[in-house]
């Protein structure tokens, strides 16, 4: 025990020396939180997967040391598991989103997605329909809920990309009735399509090559 407590006071040592470069000008634990944060989400969204999945895993190592998140940070399990499946290491994806469904009670809607897009590029399409079966859920009970616009207008864009992929799916299992009206519905909903969610678009599990359902 003494050991460990040891090693774990050296890490966080470690972090404030990395964050500011000297050990006399120390930062605080929030500081640290922030700036792993930030490189975590920086990288990740420039498709530097290899850098965001030490950048995510240092975020999530200050996020247990800092007061404010309560020991967990379920973004830190997002942003990793994309990280992990934008480097295709697909069962390391999984286990990170799906530490993120439970942190989130089950119910929320991007970390569903994104395991479901995971299960896609995996092949296991059975999966990955559950998954977007739970995220449509989770939005139809916030257009059903919410009065705010913004919320509104996002609810619908993020529907639409679950809608295109799970239509993917169906087209390629040879369920083309399914498949037209998930489509039909995906473009009522984002009739452009320019508008998709980034962080959706950094895997988009559609692989140009391949038996994949695109």
């Amino acid at each position: 025990m003494i050991m460990r407590g040891l090693t774990a006071a050296l890490l966080r040592m470690l972090m404030l020396v990395e964050l500011t470069g000297c050990a006399s000008r120390v930062a605080t634990p929030d500081q640290v939180f922030q700036s792993f944060m930030d490189r975590c989400g920086d990288n990740l969204f420039s498709r530097k997967f290899d850098q965001a999945v030490e950048a995510c895993s240092q975020f999530l190592e200050s996020s247990r040391h800092d007061p404010k998140v309560n020991g967990v940070s379920p973004v830190g399990y997002l942003w990793r598991g994309i990280a992990y499946a934008g480097n295709r290491q697909y069962d390391r994806a999984i286990e990170d989103l799906s530490e993120d469904v439970q942190l989130m009670g089950g119910h929320d809607t991007t970390s569903l997605t994104m395991r479901g897009d995971v299960y896609s590029l995996k092949g296991q399409y059975d999966l990955a329909i559950r998954d977007y079966d739970d995220a449509i859920k989770g939005h139809e009970y916030i257009l059903s809920k919410s009065t705010s616009s913004p919320q509104l207008a996002m609810t619908r864009v993020e529907l639409a990309w679950i809608y295109k992929q799970r239509s993917r799916i169906f087209r390629f299992q040879g369920k083309q009735a399914k498949a037209t009206v998930d489509f039909d519905k995906a473009r009522q909903l984002n009739p452009s399509g320019i508008l998709e969610p980034p962080i959706f678009r950094i895997l988009d599990a559609c692989p140009a090559t391949g038996s994949r359902p695109c």
